[in-house]
């Protein structure tokens, strides 16, 4: 049984042991909303109510984090000696401070972030740029959170979806030592190039794809722009090349 459970003028959670999680949350005033025997059920009915009574929403469904969790608890389980993968369970089992527990996490070789060092994510992801014939050109192992720094922010979701460009290129995640060093010629359909115009409708650019024109604002405002959902984002009119 899922509980969503209020805590007046504060949040709206979910729970299957509400009890517990009061308690670990440090409150003591409740009530429980509604009771659901299925988790995706349970989990959209969360963050629906913390939209209507005007909380912060959760950004990770209920059941994702379930799952998180029980990563984190089975990688607990196989590494119970290690410190990188299991830093939150050995800092309470070693009663010490956030200090003292992020001092060991950093000291670690294999350090990158939290997610990392919680087990949530695979250690630093390699990243391989491709021009747009397809050609190897480079390999990236500063990890796809720093590419910012070399001016290349955000490549990495177009290398989660191994489809895309941006910036020009073609990017994926190394996912091996022999990866390929001829991938696909990027085919771009012609619809998907799209024109950028200032608020008065003269041309600033036409971009080769959506990828591309999401350094000046968000893809989904830019779709919206696209599908006819909504006139402008970014302070500007985006229209399909045709």
């Amino acid at each position: 049984m899922y509980y969503i459970y209020h805590i007046p003028a504060k949040k709206i959670g979910c729970s299957q042991n509400i009890i517990k999680r009061i308690n670990s949350q440090k409150f003591s005033h409740y009530e429980i909303l509604e009771t659901h025997y299925d988790i995706y059920v349970a989990s959209n009915r969360e963050i629906e109510l913390q939209k209507q009574y005007g909380y912060r929403v959760d950004k990770i469904p209920y059941y994702e984090s379930l799952k998180r969790i029980t990563k984190a608890q089975e990688i607990s389980l196989k590494t119970k000696d290690e410190w990188l993968p299991n830093v939150d369970w050995k800092a309470r089992e070693e009663k010490i401070n956030q200090n003292e527990k992020w001092n060991k996490v950093k000291s670690h070789p294999n350090y990158i972030n939290r997610r990392i060092a919680n087990g949530s994510e695979q250690l630093k992801k390699i990243l391989l740029q491709y021009d747009l014939d397809g050609n190897f050109i480079k390999e990236w192992d500063c990890g796809a959170r720093n590419m910012y720094k070399y001016g290349y922010a955000g490549v990495g979701g177009v290398a989660k979806r191994n489809t895309g460009t941006l910036y020009g290129y073609q990017w994926r995640y190394k996912t091996s030592d022999d990866y390929p060093r001829q991938i696909g010629k990027f085919k771009n359909q012609k619809w998907k190039s799209v024109i950028q115009k200032d608020k008065n409708g003269n041309v600033i650019k036409i971009w080769d794809n959506v990828n591309e024109a999401i350094l000046n604002t968000k893809a989904s405002g830019i779709y919206n722009c696209l599908y006819g959902k909504s006139k402008t984002s970014g302070g500007f009119i985006w229209e399909k090349y045709a």
